[in-house]
Formats: structure tokens, sequence, C-alpha cells
């Protein structure tokens, strides 16, 4: 595959040329303009251009229904291929074989006086593009759709785990309104200040009971089962990164990662919580792109 630049990932709806017969109806914020991305065969979920849950439907699968599986799981990337729907919070760090092909997902009968596309019929409804997974397909084809105005990069920031958890996001967070309203200071046994890491803050949410853990401000723990006082997650800003988070400071104990900043609390979940994390949970993904830190860009 040639080598693809991440601002060419970096797509607003406008830029896409529409599938052949999208007439889906597709659940609110969903964009009906997807990506075609071909791609090569990766031989492990670790390589996956998107990292979430999947499913087959050998022939029922339909753009409609891929959308709605990933929307209501929590993902804003949906992705088919053949029978396959992939869903994803973030493109893959690791720089997985992938080529944009703007029109490659099209069909012949839609690309009138342009070159067409291969794309693949989908097995629920042969007037959709279900990309394509044929063996002989050259490249393989992911037609991605997006919810809301474009695609997501990492690009760094903080660790995305830490043994079974995993990174949620970026939530705001004030002294008098607390996300999570345990202080790691106040457990039994507590966590000293002054010496913060992610591994330190997540085993002493995890030796009290508690599934979510938040770091801020350099040295703050914070722990709990469910966020509190309406904390929100940061949206991603106007040129379609994660919150490139300014105001990330180095943890006390870790300088090579980061632990929040003023009002801003990095959130990690165990399985279970009912939140959607980037990197799926699981042991094959513990430890995941433990370089991916550094802010820079990630694709």
């Amino acid at each position: 595959m040639a080598e693809v630049s991440a601002e060419s990932l970096v797509l607003r709806p406008r830029d896409f040329i529409g599938s052949a017969g999208n007439r889906s109806t597709l659940p609110a914020e969903w964009s009906p303009n997807p990506s075609c991305q071909g791609v090569c065969d990766s031989g492990s979920p670790l390589n996956s251009l998107l990292l979430g849950p999947s499913t087959i439907q050998p022939t029922t699968m339909t753009i409609e229904f891929c959308v709605s599986f990933c929307d209501m799981q929590g993902y804003s990337m949906a992705g088919l291929f053949g029978a396959e729907c992939q869903c994803s919070n973030v493109f893959n760090p690791l720089r997985p074989c992938f080529d944009p092909q703007p029109i490659g997902c099209q069909f012949r009968q839609d690309s009138i006086d342009m070159e067409f596309g291969s794309g693949q019929p989908c097995p629920g409804n042969v007037l959709e593009s279900c990309g394509n997974s044929l063996p002989d397909a050259s490249p393989a084809l992911l037609n991605i759709f997006f919810k809301g105005e474009c695609s997501i990069l990492w690009r760094g920031g903080a660790k995305l785990t830490s043994g079974s958890w995993r990174l949620i996001g970026f939530y705001n967070d004030t002294v008098g309104a607390r996300a999570l309203p345990h202080n790691a200071v106040d457990l039994h046994p507590g966590l000293p200040r002054g010496n913060l890491t992610l591994e330190s803050c997540v085993a002493a949410c995890s030796a009290s009971g508690f599934s979510l853990a938040g770091l801020e401000f350099a040295d703050e723990c914070y722990c709990g089962d469910i966020l509190e006082n309406e904390s929100q997650p940061l949206i991603p800003v106007s040129n379609c990164t994660i919150p490139p988070n300014a105001g990330a400071m180095r943890c006390k104990g870790d300088p090579s990662n980061f632990c929040g900043g003023p009002n801003l609390l990095y959130l990690y979940s165990l399985n279970g919580t009912g939140l959607t994390s980037l990197i799926p949970y699981g042991s094959l993904f513990d430890g995941f792109c433990d370089d991916c830190v550094e802010f820079g860009v990630y694709i």
C-alpha cells in the first residue's frame, strides 16, 4: 500500500463521493457519506484499521444494520467488509496497512462518466455497498461510516491501557462537583500524594473495589463506579482529532506519561461499566501501543 499522510484521513463528508445505492436511513448524527479504505490482510486484530467489536451476518448485513450495531454500543465509526461489520472510536494508531480509495466502494452503475469502483453488494441489500471482502479483491475494501463530521485520529497525550484498565477519554471536572467522588488519598489504604502514576492510581481504585479511575492535575487520583455531576467528555475539535489537551501535565511519579491537567480528568475503566473504551478489553490488547503517549500523529 502507498504511504498515506494523516491529513488524508482528516476528511469531512463533503470530501466523500457517496457509495453506490446509499439510500440508507441511519441513526441521528451519522453521516450518510462514507470513506472507502483499501486494506490488506492484517493477520491479527491488533493490526485492524478499526479497533472494536465486530459481527458477521452472512445473509442479512446492510449499512443500516452495521451502523445501528456500532451506534448502540457507543462507537463512532462503523466499517463494512462484506458480511462483516467492524466498530471503532479511533483509527488504529499502530499504522496498519491501508490506502484511501475515493470511489473504490462504488458500483459500476453509479459511476457514469467516471472510473467505476469495485464495491461488493451487501448481503442484505444489493443496492448498498459493503466494501469488498472477496478473495480476488485488489485491494480489499472497507466502507466506513462516521457519527459526526469526521473520522477520529489518535494524537497521543495518554496511555491507552494499564493492565486490564482502558482509557475511556478526557472529561471535564471541577473542584466543587467532582466526576468521581472518592479521592484516592482518603481510601484505606490511601494513595499518598507526590508520586502519582497511572498504575498506582488504577491499583488504588481497584483495591477498594472501584471500576472507574481518574487522573487529574499531575498528582490527583479519583475513584468511583459511575460518573457524577454530569461530567462530559471533551468533544473532538474542529480538525477532527481527539482534543490535544494542551493543559495536560506529566505524572508526578512518571514523567513519561500524562496524568490529566487543571479541570481535566483522564478517565479509565474496567470492563462492565457500560462506558465505551478507545481500545478493546481483553488480554490481547493489554499494553497496547504504550509508545503512543507522546503528542503526535499516530496513523
